[in-house]
């Protein structure tokens, strides 16, 4: 019996030690694996999971959270062991293979301007400078409401269902924030960030848990989108385009998706990031093949995942088609090609491994969210598509939302009033093309592989609505932005070097050729001032300002004692900032008593109306009453730039006693 264990060490160390031209990266790849299978072991063995647990798709309740971080931990430890060990099991192939490079630069990195660094520096300054009015607008829907279940908490009544009574805080737990996916929109890594940006804010300030702060709980995003600026310049200068890249940087830094994500409550700046990152850190790997690189192609693209589910999409495609470009050098043996491949599959296993463990938890989840969420979002019409196309070109929506909405500036009206908008618009879209085809002739490879990011857009609005049957959201596409980028940059990139050179020839066509150019960049970025005036004053849905208008008038933010004030919501939802909020107000009758009994309590009465087309078609009794100016004032219209957001805040004039 004592030479078994011996026997079984000699077998382990030939099959892992001793392989033949094994790297030191190779041997770190395979002692973690070692390494997690041993912990994961322990962990399945420790670890308590419910006797009886059904899927959410089937059982007429959702099973208890705690059952679903238990059943899904589990679940997620014995994927993450298959994976470990078939990484270990094949270590004699991927540990020794020999491999190749491929050249994934554009060309010899170019010495960088002696402005590179000066140039960047103001554009990050310009980047910031109109952001920061943002930082502090009023949290619309999906923020608060994603907030509310996964980082922060909500005020729920003392005793029983009284919400006019006291209220008590109830804080979200950091299990929560990790594991809980509910409604199918917790954004992972920004949700972490987040809270921990808010509990070191309130414990540096000496804060009650309930304390928030718009500005400080979207600190982490700013920082992030300030860091794909940069982060995007230097890729470009990496690939020889120090030029480009400062382009780049110029078009994220005034990109009003760009702004908007930079300053919104939701994980989709940190996956451009991360994304961006994921992208060079691969074209490195590819043309360095050290274990390091290919490390951190695993590690960047976890973290992009990790912040939105949906970048599992484009990276999935780039991945594919990474694999078929280092398979098609035929220069090199297959062998050394295989081996490639294979410490890409490895980086990318490992990987998927620890984000199966601690994504399947909401993963059990998801079944009832994706009920909950079918046949929602706005429909993928015609409008829908124009729109789409418009944002992630301009960062402006095409066509108008509402018709009696004055703050709206959709692109189309403002290409139809001016020829300078028109000629903007034209110019966005030839600058996209230019660059697309300046990319084909250098590098045709990499240029499909940013083509099939655009393409995994299409493919994943086509799974959404035809398989889940969710309409695919906008902004869904926002990783789109990144291959227009690169297009952009490179194309107005090559314009400006041709003007350079006109320009050292002198003569007329030199005018012709710099005004031309100067034209072309002129107007596509002044189309975009507009959109980022209106985004710097207005908030994308006034919650907090409806708040102020209504329940703030008499009560601070954090208020838990008894109320005498009553305030009504119907078709949005405003919990975050008056979790009293009644949204449950659908008839006139209804109506009348609440109004009675202000009259009786000497109380205050507000009515908040949301998604006003759906309201004046099934609440019209309601609206009559709100629109008789003896009964109710009309405080103000809160207009937002989609109709859906837009308030219209009522006070109820009580009867004098």
């Amino acid at each position: 019996m004592a030479a078994l264990p011996a026997s079984i060490f000699q077998r382990l160390r030939a099959l892992f030690v001793r392989v033949p031209g094994q790297s030191r990266g190779a041997k770190l790849f395979w002692l973690w694996h070692l390494a997690a299978i041993v912990g994961l072991l322990i962990f399945l063995d420790d670890w308590k999971v419910p006797a009886v647990f059904e899927s959410d798709a089937t059982t007429p309740r959702p099973n208890k959270f705690n059952d679903v971080v238990g059943v899904g931990l589990y679940r997620g430890a014995i994927i993450h062991l298959v994976i470990s060990s078939l990484i270990l099991l094949t270590v004699r192939w991927w540990g020794s293979a020999s491999t190749t490079t491929i050249e994934t630069q554009l060309h010899s990195p170019a010495v960088r301007p002696r402005w590179f660094w000066l140039v960047l520096g103001v554009i990050v300054i310009v980047a910031f400078s109109v952001r920061w009015p943002r930082m502090g607008h009023s949290y619309w829907g999906d923020e608060g409401w994603a907030l509310r279940h996964y980082v922060y908490g909500e005020f729920v009544p003392a005793d029983g269902e009284n919400y006019q009574g006291e209220l008590q805080f109830k804080n979200i737990p950091w299990v929560r924030t990790m594991w809980d996916d509910r409604t199918g929109g917790n954004h992972f890594l920004f949700s972490i960030l987040q809270k921990a940006t808010l509990e070191v804010w309130r414990g540096i300030n000496g804060l009650p848990e309930w304390a928030f702060n718009e500005a400080v709980s979207r600190l982490p995003l700013l920082v992030a989108g300030l860091a794909s600026i940069v982060l995007f310049a230097l890729f470009l200068s990496w690939l020889g385009r120090p030029t480009a890249g400062m382009i780049g940087a110029l078009w994220f830094a005034l990109h009003p998706w760009h702004i908007r994500y930079s300053t919104e409550a939701r994980g989709y700046i940190l996956m451009l990031a991360f994304f961006i990152l994921a992208i060079w850190v691969l074209w490195i790997a590819m043309r360095e093949s050290r274990w390091l690189w290919w490390a951190l192609v695993g590690v960047t693209q976890f973290l992009a995942i990790y912040s939105w589910k949906i970048a599992a999409l484009p990276l999935l495609y780039v991945d594919l088609l990474a694999l078929c470009w280092l398979l098609k050098n035929r220069r090199v043996p297959m062998r050394q090609r295989l081996g490639a491949c294979m410490r890409l599959i490895v980086a990318c296993s490992s990987m998927t491994a620890v984000f199966a463990f601690l994504y399947m938890p909401p993963l059990l989840q998801s079944p009832r969210a994706m009920i909950r969420l079918q046949h929602t979002g706005k429909p993928m019409n015609m409008d829908w598509l124009k729109n789409s196309v418009s944002l992630l070109m301009t960062g402006t929506p095409w066509v108008r939302g509402s018709t009696d909405n004055p703050t709206e500036v959709p692109m189309k009206e403002l290409a139809g009033r001016s020829l300078f908008g028109a000629v903007g618009v034209a110019s966005a879209f030839a600058l996209l093309l230019i660059g697309l085809a300046r990319l084909w002739r250098e590098s045709p490879t990499q240029t499909v592989i940013y083509l099939a990011i655009i393409l995994a857009g299409a493919g994943g609005a086509a799974l959404f609505k035809w398989k889940i049957r969710i309409e695919w959201i906008t902004w869904y596409f926002f990783f789109l932005i990144l291959p227009l980028a690169i297009f952009h940059a490179i194309g107005l990139g090559w314009l400006m070097s041709r003007a350079r050179r006109a320009w050292a020839g002198g003569g007329r066509k030199a005018w012709l050729v710099a005004s031309a150019v100067a034209l072309m960049a002129g107007s596509a970025y002044a189309i975009q001032i507009p959109q980022i005036r209106l985004m710097d004053w207005q908030p994308y849905e006034s919650n907090k300002e409806a708040f102020i208008l209504t329940r703030g008038r008499h009560e601070p933010f954090g208020y838990a004692g008894p109320s005498n004030v009553k305030t009504c919501y119907l078709w949005r939802h405003i919990y975050l900032y008056d979790p009293r909020a009644d949204h449950n107000v659908r008839t006139a009758e209804r109506l009348h008593e609440l109004m009675a009994e202000a009259d009786r309590n000497n109380g205050e009465l507000y009515y908040v109306v949301g998604l006003r087309g759906l309201f004046r078609d099934m609440q019209r009794e309601v609206m009559e009453k709100l629109s008789d100016p003896s009964l109710f004032e009309h405080i103000t219209t809160l207009w937002a730039e989609e109709e859906i957001h837009t308030l219209e805040v009522y006070r109820y004039k009580r009867k004098a006693p």
